[in-house]
């Protein structure tokens, strides 16, 4: 057995125990414990699926879907965030006083501001924010991680629900540690995470830094990009774009969103340090950057391009290349 059907097995049988326990009226305090520590084993990613398993889970059991407010029976502690009934996941918000003890419950537990049913999503709106502050910083930041490497996807969520998941990235532990993840990271959607927490000021300070120290070059890349053109940018969604409508002819296209930043440095210092970065693609970038816009900075911009212009990757050179012909032609 896999290590992960190991760990769905462990969850859906302490979600099991503890459903049974409620409905029996037992007391569900170690049963509350066993899923707290299976749920912690867990990778905080794919959701979807860890709440369409637990709410099978409770279907299963017999419990029951209630058609108002009224006609709900006790609580199932943590589980009720996916229960399949609105009603349960807005109680289940409206009622929480306390930590959410790991980052799995805590990413349900954000997932109700894309919730399919709006009330819930206005109690998400209401509630999360209160939930945050009594949880720690470390159960919150793989729940937030996660959410934002797929924000673009949740389509139910409107600018108020936006708003209050960026308004979690206002305490200033929870960015300190975002920032941590970011430079860190070998792996993963880092630059998606880093591109979409730039919706926000959060990072600015500190977006030099990022430039020169993440280790995923993409992240640098995406920094760079960012403060040589001063304005950050994100994947809002996709829309349909039409090619030929004659022929029904169409493709798909990114929607970005845009905002301006104010640069920590110079350009020039900016466009040095990523002209003598160790990855191609952001020698690409200052080559991108100086193409465009060599003859605006002078005799030290063009000695950016002659240096692009001897870079062994063809790529780089290429445009080393265009941007010095560019700078003397001007001259």
């Amino acid at each position: 057995m896999s290590q992960e059907d190991e760990q769905r097995r462990d969850v859906l049988s302490a979600a099991r125990d503890l459903a049974q326990a409620v409905g029996a009226n037992r007391r569900a305090d170690a049963a509350v414990e066993e899923l707290v520590a299976a749920t912690a084993k867990v990778p905080v990613s794919g959701m979807e699926m860890w709440e369409r398993a637990l709410r099978d889970e409770l279907w299963s059991l017999g419990q029951s879907w209630p058609s108002s407010a009224e006609d709900l029976s006790p609580g199932v502690p943590w589980l009720d965030f996916a229960h399949g009934s609105g009603f349960y996941r807005e109680r289940a918000l409206r009622t929480c006083s306390r930590e959410v003890p790991n980052g799995f419950l805590f990413a349900i537990v954000l997932r109700r501001l894309n919730d399919w049913v709006p009330h819930v999503r206005l109690a998400a709106r209401e509630c999360v924010p209160r939930i945050a502050r009594e949880t720690r910083t470390d159960h919150i930041l793989p729940a937030i991680w996660t959410t934002l490497s797929h924000l673009h996807t949740w389509r139910r969520l409107r600018a108020e629900g936006l708003g209050t998941l960026m308004g979690l990235l206002g305490d200033a532990d929870l960015v300190e540690a975002l920032e941590r993840r970011i430079l860190s990271s070998a792996a993963g959607p880092v630059a998606r995470v880093f591109s979409q927490v730039s919706r926000k000021p959060f990072l600015d300070p500190v977006m030099f830094r990022i430039a020169r120290a993440a280790v995923q070059p993409a992240v640098r890349a995406k920094a760079y990009q960012t403060l040589l053109r001063g304005r950050a940018s994100w994947l809002e969604g996709w829309k349909w774009a039409w090619v030929d409508k004659q022929w029904g002819k169409g493709k798909v296209v990114p929607v970005l969103g845009e905002r301006e930043l104010a640069r920590p440095c110079s350009i020039l210092e900016i466009l040095a340090a990523a002209t003598g970065d160790q990855s191609v693609a952001v020698r690409r970038v200052a080559g991108d950057f100086l193409v465009a816009h060599v003859t605006e900075h002078g005799a030290e911009a063009a000695m950016l391009a002659k240096v692009l212009s001897e870079d062994p990757r063809p790529s780089v050179a290429e445009r080393g290349r265009y941007a010095l012909k560019k700078s003397e032609r001007q001259t």
